[in-house]
């Protein structure tokens, strides 16, 4: 027979529910976190639209289809440019706040407008540059017989002869060239004795050769 002396301590007594249910939070914080970072993962991160970029890429393409392809009227021109304008300073607006960020904020707008008002116009005295084109033009009183030819037209002889050289000094190419020419007298008759084969001469409203 043994004698056994057990000696007890008072203290805090151990509760086991209370462990288990920190345990269960923290449990369900994690599975928590690990299905928001599935989540993400598998949805990807969303990048939010960007005006400014989209302002360039439509810049550039109103610069280049008034390059390649540019309008025949005046009007339509400079509508694409003030829209061109208008983008630009948007876009430079930007640049310049992300350079400068919180500095010097009065002048950050003066400077983005300015800097947009000088690539457009720039931009402007390349595409609207004058043309090099040389026009020459001789008059005269010829001695032609009566009910000659000359250059397809039938001679009177109260007629007088008005001979117009137009020539391109430069190495670009134009298109849609229109000359007018305008005298207190008047055309009987115009012809074209030589030159491009599309130039079409218009009289009074309607073709004439």
């Amino acid at each position: 027979m043994g004698l056994f002396f057990f000696g007890l301590r008072q203290g805090i007594q151990y509760d086991p529910r209370s462990e288990t249910d920190e345990d269960l939070n923290t449990r369900q914080q994690r599975r928590a976190e690990s299905r928001e970072a599935a989540k993400l993962l598998l949805e990807g991160k969303k990048v939010p639209f960007r005006w400014e970029y989209a302002s360039v890429f439509i810049a550039l393409a109103v610069a280049i289809f008034l390059v390649l392809a540019p309008p025949e009227t005046m009007l339509i021109v400079t509508l694409l440019l003030v829209f061109m304008l208008a983008l630009l300073i948007y876009i430079a607006l930007h640049l310049v706040r992300s350079i400068f960020h919180a500095r010097w904020k009065w002048a950050q707008t003066p400077v983005a407008v300015i800097l947009a008002v000088g690539l457009v116009g720039l931009f402007s005295l390349w595409i609207l540059r004058p043309a090099k084109i040389e026009l020459e033009g001789v008059s005269r009183v010829p001695t032609y017989g009566e009910g000659s030819v000359v250059s397809g037209i039938k001679w009177r002889k109260e007629y007088a002869e008005l001979d117009l050289t137009v020539r391109n000094a430069s190495e670009d190419d134009y298109s849609n060239l229109d000359i007018e020419i305008t005298t207190d007298l008047t055309f009987e008759d115009l012809r074209q004795q030589s030159g491009l084969a599309s130039c079409t001469i218009v009289r009074n409203g309607s073709h004439s050769g």
